[in-house]
Formats: C-alpha cells, sequence, structure tokens
C-alpha cells in the first residue's frame, strides 16, 4: 500500500516536534535514492537549518531520519555536505561496474 504524506505544512521547529510526537510506531520511505536527495534538501531548505540553535538542530536531524530512512550518519554526513555546498549532491560510485579478472599465471622472481 503506497501513503503519500504532504509535509508542506511543517515548517516550524513545533510543527517537527508535533511530527516526531505523533508518530513513534509508524515507518516511512521515500522511493529512490534521488527523491531522498531532493525531499533532504528541500526540507532544510524549508526549516531554514542554517539559521537554527543547536536543539532545532537536533530534532531536524530526528525529523529527517525518521521520514527518509537514513541512518544518523547518513544524514550527518548530508547535512554536512549541505552546510558546505548549500546543495546536496548524490555521487554514483559504482558507474564502470566490477572488474572480473582472470587468473594470471605471474612470473616467479628467480631471487631464492
Amino acid at each position: 500500500m503506497v501513503t503519500y504524506m504532504n509535509d508542506k505544512k511543517i515548517r516550524t521547529l513545533d510543527d517537527v516536534r508535533a511530527f516526531l510526537a505523533g508518530t513513534t510506531g509508524i515507518e516511512f520511505s521515500i522511493e529512490g535514492k534521488d527523491a531522498r536527495y531532493r525531499w533532504i534538501e528541500q526540507t532544510l531548505r524549508r526549516l531554514k537549518y542554517r539559521s537554527l540553535p543547536r536543539r532545532g538542530r537536533g530534532l531536524v536531524l530526528r525529523y529527517l531520519e525518521r521520514v527518509s530512512g537514513y541512518s544518523r550518519q547518513s544524514i550527518t554526513r548530508l547535512v554536512a555536505q549541505y552546510r558546505r555546498t548549500g546543495k546536496l549532491r548524490r555521487r554514483q560510485r559504482t558507474v564502470a561496474g566490477f572488474r572480473r579478472y582472470r587468473a594470471i599465471s605471474w612470473p616467479r622472481s628467480s631471487s631464492r
């Protein structure tokens, strides 16, 4: 079952706090990594993450963890990238795929 969530009305820290208090047993997921990165970036901008006090930033991190499904470490890395560059860029790691190596008989060194 697919349910769509409109989180555009979550604009303040009180809204985030109420959301986190009311969704303890609910599991969320966003389809596709590109969509997750876009959503995280939009949320950080909408909540003005850069100007939040320390307690507010922690609240936003927990909100991002809960909805995106990413771990605390992954969210921290993404937010650090956002703070550095002002945007999130997904780095694809396996562009060329994997190489297969054939068994090669290496020449033995004669220095015994």
